[in-house]
């Protein structure tokens, strides 16, 4: 028998050596890193229609990224350059309110910052949008925070009522039940809001 290999086993042998050659030496892509924003981090007095921009160490290229905020920030289409991404909201920012933003490339968190808009703002046009918005979307703000000795409620989001539990005597579910006759009580339909309980 011969001590070399035949021709037609080289193929099969050469192909797996490559192959795990490349698994040996891959490497995931690493996820952008965000080196500054604007506004910085706990800024206060930030104007309410900011432009956002998020600088990033290394180039984004085809990185999908998301953005989130609480209050909710509906925004206009992103700029995007190789280290930078830009946006505006669609609408004027809350006055005198803390923003949280969360970036994310797919599940993994990137940065998070958040920032206080200005007190007032005398622009009757722009005061005139934030009201309506605010009317809108958190149409009980002027009742939040809601606190019984059970329970405190806050809007967490647009037509989102966060239910912080002080106690364990109530149930999440009879909690939802009373804070939706207290949304009915105040003159709105509970099934226009969302519950989270906490």
């Amino acid at each position: 028998m011969s001590k070399y290999l035949r021709p037609r086993y080289l193929l099969p042998i050469l192909t797996l050596m490559i192959i795990g050659l490349y698994l040996a030496i891959r490497r995931p892509t690493p996820l952008p890193t965000i080196s500054s924003t604007s506004p910085a981090d706990n800024s206060v007095g930030v104007a309410l229609l900011p432009t956002i921009t998020l600088h990033f160490a290394d180039d984004l290229s085809a990185t999908p990224i998301a953005i989130s905020s609480v209050p909710d920030i509906p925004y206009h289409p992103t700029t995007i350059l190789a280290r930078e991404l830009s946006f505006t909201p669609a609408t004027p920012l809350l006055p005198n309110t803390l923003y949280q933003l969360s970036i994310k490339s797919g599940s993994a968190i990137l940065h998070q910052f958040s920032f206080t808009t200005k007190p007032t703002q005398t622009d009757q046009i722009i005061l005139d949008q934030i009201h309506a918005e605010l009317k809108d979307k958190y149409p009980l703000a002027n009742k939040t925070p809601y606190t019984t000795p059970e329970y405190r409620v806050i809007y967490s989001a647009p037509l989102t009522l966060e239910i912080t539990l002080k106690t364990g005597a109530l149930a999440p579910d009879a909690a939802i039940s009373q804070i939706q006759l207290w949304v009915k009580n105040n003159g709105l339909d509970p099934s226009t809001h969302q519950y989270l309980v906490k």
